[in-house]
């Protein structure tokens, strides 16, 4: 398998993800309009080929309620000003709207004095506005039967481009590597959505976090000495907010997946709109180093029904029920994303954990070059790369910071697992890694690819 970099969110949701025509035709249903165009006429010799046009049916917020557009095959009578008289045939399928009015919509090109510089036929569009509640996929449906009628098709709305207004989001570099502001434009996630963040705590309370948490946050560990440590001593609690500000790495991890954005605070976060929820696995205090109950803090987030979970930790120990406990939380539908580790070695040989497992998306790190960093961990084991150099995000208390690591990278896919989720809900675990997986780039130049 190839080292792959998680690729430019433009391709993997503008394109690859959401536009492709292959994903336009698995959402066909029967409410999708359907109808041929004529070739259009390329010279006096040649026609481009006929197209068989698909418009499936969109939210209800995307279109008119009571509103069409047609294209006639030959133009319409003119009335005053825009309005045309429809010929008696579609007078007749029409007749069950109770019409308001119908109007040209380029009135201009009605005029049979510009005919020969209307090449696409646009005299003949009238938008067709009517008071009787029938949805406007059922009218065009109806009207493509009309031998008079070229095409009918709804009068869609359109929003303008998203651009978050958080101050700090220039120095996100890795947003626009991402062009994440393209999978904006499609989906800023949805809040039902939920990312496990399972790690040393969340200040939940920084102004960029505060919105996006869920109920359900866990304290697996307390504020414990490392007597209380060593001796397997555990405070559990239900504030998963660390006491001591030096433990700061779930916070920043947080943020990087779920930032709140377009609040005019901070940074912008990929999972815009998505919810966290915090689980608490090292001490409070930051000068203890250590995820602890880590595996059962997976079934826990699992069982609270968490869509994805992050898990930005590891070492070499091979743990079998940790293996099993991962393979349970991803039957259970979640989708479990780790970080490859800072070793900056081949993990095929030198083997880390979790992210050497099966059913987890294991992310190493590039830097803003768009290359694989000398301290990510790489091998066949590592699923997909992203950004990890040099990622600013959020930090306890209320402050933000620039760090490194396969840490950061972890949760940046964490976030992008999260907007598949909320575009496609009932993706399972395995399709939500090879979405992300197949429509990623490859960060190695075949000379320093990993080899068996």
């Amino acid at each position: 398998m190839k080292k792959l970099l998680l690729l430019a969110l433009s391709v993997l949701f503008s394109l690859q993800l959401f536009a492709s025509p292959s994903n336009s035709l698995n959402r066909l249903t029967d409410e999708t309009l359907r109808f041929e165009v004529e070739g259009r006429k390329i010279n006096d010799n040649f026609y481009s080929p006929r197209r068989i046009i698909n418009i499936p049916k969109v939210d209800s917020k995307f279109y008119l309620p009571k509103a069409i557009h047609i294209k006639t095959k030959s133009h319409l009578t003119k009335n005053k000003g825009a309005s045309a008289e429809l010929t008696p045939s579609i007078q007749s399928a029409t007749q069950g709207l109770s019409l308001s009015k119908v109007r040209a919509l380029f009135p201009k090109y009605s005029d049979y004095s510009l005919l020969s510089s209307d090449k696409n036929g646009i005299g003949r569009i009238y938008e067709i506005t009517y008071v009787n509640p029938i949805d406007p996929y059922d009218v065009c449906r109806e009207l493509m039967n009309n031998p008079d009628i070229e095409y009918a098709s709804p009068v869609f709305v359109y929003y303008p481009f998203f651009m978050p207004n958080d101050p700090s989001i220039s120095k996100q570099y890795y947003l626009t590597k991402m062009s994440a502001q393209d999978a904006w434009d499609i989906s800023l996630g949805n809040p039902n959505v939920r990312i496990a963040i399972v790690d040393s705590g969340v200040d939940y309370t920084h102004p960029d976090l505060t919105a996006n948490m869920a109920e359900g946050g866990y304290d697996f560990v307390g504020n414990v000495t490392a007597n209380d440590v060593a001796n397997n001593r555990w405070k559990e609690d239900s504030d998963p907010k660390p006491l001591n500000t030096s433990n700061f790495h779930g916070t920043h991890v947080t943020g990087c997946a779920n930032a709140v954005t377009n609040n005019e605070v901070g940074i912008a976060s990929i999972a815009a709109n998505c919810k966290y929820i915090p689980i608490k696995c090292a001490a409070d205090n930051g000068n203890i180093i250590g995820i602890y109950r880590g595996y059962e803090a997976i079934i826990y987030a699992a069982e609270l029904g968490a869509d994805i979970i992050n898990c930005s930790w590891g070492g070499p120990g091979y743990s079998p029920a940790g293996e099993d406990a991962i393979n349970q939380a991803t039957d259970m539908g979640s989708v479990v994303v780790v970080a490859s580790g800072n070793e900056g070695s081949n993990i095929d040989y030198e083997a880390a954990y979790p992210a050497c497992y099966d059913n987890v998306i294991c992310v190493g790190a590039t830097s803003s070059s768009d290359k694989a960093t000398a301290f990510s961990n790489y091998g066949h084991s590592v699923t997909v790369y992203a950004p990890g150099d040099g990622i600013y995000s959020t930090r306890n208390p209320d402050t933000y910071s620039s760090e490194q690591g396969t840490s950061m990278a972890s949760p940046i896919v964490a976030g992008l697992a999260a907007l598949v989720k909320s575009v496609f809900p009932n993706y399972t675990p395995r399709q939500i890694y090879h979405q992300i997986r197949s429509t990623s780039d490859d960060v190695f130049s075949v000379d320093k690819r990993p080899q068996f």
